[in-house]
């Protein structure tokens, strides 16, 4: 009676290959497969393993210590095939392969010894029924939890003296690229990567400037701005990016500043400060986003009390709206106030005499001078204004902790509330949305057609770049027949 041959099982692990070679795995598995072709009366499984190979499974850069942070798919695979009772040797380069984790290789010895399969591991054979052997394997696994047990602690101690020098560590943060050795391979220094360093100013910018996250998240989607690691922008991804410690150049270790790093900041102290107290604001959540949908919400305002329109729904349709008391009638529910006009014709209106600016020639002449602005200047009044807009969120904050009196605060505002304003306004006109230009072509057929293929908060954008202010006029109720002087007045920067 002929002897049924044992089914092997080979398993490969390599727990890091930056460069996705996969080349220790495979010299793992060409000695593996030697060992299985010489011994009498083995033959490799013909269940699937990797990529539906029979008889081979492959974990590649997959840790396989208790500190592991991802799981291995295919080990978890082949625990099941031995469970199964469709494997009868289990073959490894050597013990570590399968694993480093104390538990993991109880659970393992466990289910061998179960269901009768031998392990291979360093080019012997091993029976846990037997004690001598099944001793010697435990000897062998306890030295790989041991080697991994000292491995973390050279780590952990290297990253705790990278740490103290101020020395990046881990993950590249969004912002920066590094720049190797190119010999060596070994780290040189983490410089500033320019185009996301502008889109991280952008978005500072826009938070002070009282711009929600999810407003400028659904923005830079909507422009393909490519999000870190190839995701899309969210609210919280960019919260946690903006107020990120490491863009002022800070080192972070664990979760906590230990000092400072060696490599350039992107933001300056105070416009740091003044974004993680913005973002930190416990009314900030509150605030009513309507930018999101509509084109001039909260910018258009009531040529009667001067209040800010939004879009309400009545029954005639979406129309912008102050909701003030309008004149001779109630202000109870349904109420649309001073003055209360179609969205789409409203909406319409604007963006024919915005497009008809954009194609004048003078204006070309305009944004061009303006564009040839010292950068200077803008970062000169970013800072102006984020150092006086720190400095009055520092004196609330004394006053919450009763470490400033009332008055003192009241003072202090009055003081510094006029110069936020006046550096908001000088930001505002030398701030010049590079689309903005784009847009600015002596051709209103032209614009008009790169108009329409901009997204909402972009048409936004550029509309408060030129506008100071949309006034929405009475024309009397149920006349339909005005021009559009009659209904608007638009107040240019």
């Amino acid at each position: 009676m002929t002897t049924p041959k044992r089914r092997a099982a080979i398993y490969c692990r390599v727990s890091r290959d930056d460069r996705r070679t996969g080349r220790s795995v495979e010299e793992q598995e060409h000695e593996c497969r030697e060992q299985v072709s010489h011994q009498p009366g083995w033959r490799l499984a013909s269940i699937s393993g990797s990529d539906g190979v029979p008889g081979i499974w492959k974990d590649n850069a997959r840790s396989a210590s208790k500190y592991a942070r991802g799981a291995r798919s295919d080990w978890e695979n082949l625990l099941s095939s031995i469970r199964a009772g469709l494997i009868d040797v289990l073959v490894v380069w050597e013990p570590s392969r399968a694993t480093r984790d104390r538990q993991v290789w109880a659970a393992l010895a466990a289910v061998c010894e179960e269901h009768d399969v031998l392990i291979a591991a360093s080019g012997q054979v091993y029976d846990l029924n037997d004690p001598d052997q099944a001793f010697q394997l435990d000897l062998f696994f306890s030295l790989g939890v041991r080697e991994s047990g000292v491995t973390r602690k050279r780590i952990l101690r290297t990253v705790r003296a990278q740490a103290a020098k101020g020395r990046p560590h881990g993950k590249i943060p969004y912002g920066y690229k590094r720049e190797y050795d190119p010999d060596t391979g070994s780290l040189i220094c983490q410089v500033v990567r320019e185009d996301h360093a502008e889109i991280l100013n952008e978005v500072a910018e826009r938070v002070l400037s009282g711009e929600a996250l999810l407003s400028i998240s659904t923005d830079l989607n909507k422009r393909n701005v490519p999000a870190p690691r190839g995701k899309l922008w969210s609210a919280t991804a960019l919260k946690a990016l903006i107020t990120n410690p490491r863009l002022v150049g800070d080192r972070v270790h664990q979760g906590v500043v230990v000092g400072s790093a060696d490599w350039p900041a992107i933001f300056n102290r105070e416009t740091y400060l003044a974004v993680v107290s913005r973002l930190t604001d416990a009314n900030r959540g509150r605030r009513r986003d309507a930018s999101i949908k509509h084109l001039l919400s909260g910018f258009a305002v009531c040529d009667v009390c001067g209040g800010s329109m939004f879009v309400l729904h009545p029954k005639g349709g979406p129309a912008y709206s102050c909701g003030g008391k309008e004149r001779g009638r109630s202000s109870g529910p349904g109420s649309l106030g001073h003055v209360s006009r179609s969205t789409k014709r409203v909406e319409a209106d604007v963006e024919s005499v915005v497009t008809a600016r954009l194609a004048r020639e003078d204006l070309v002449d305009l944004l061009a001078s303006r564009e040839s602005r010292d950068e200077g200047q803008m970062q000169r009044l970013r800072d102006e204004l984020a150092s006086a807009r720190a400095q009055l969120e520092e004196a609330r904050n004394a006053a919450a902790a009763r470490k400033l009196s009332v008055m003192s605060l009241a003072a202090l505002e009055t003081a510094l509330m006029p110069e936020i304003e006046s550096l908001e306004e000088r930001l505002r006109v030398v701030r010049l949305p590079p689309v903005v230009g784009e847009l600015a072509v002596p051709d209103v057929d032209v614009v008009r057609e790169r108009w329409e293929a901009l997204p909402l908060l972009t048409k936004r954008l550029v509309i408060q770049t030129l506008l100071k202010e949309i006034r929405v006029k009475p024309v009397g109720r149920g006349r339909r027949n005005y021009t559009i002087a009659e209904s608007l007045e638009f107040v240019w920067s």
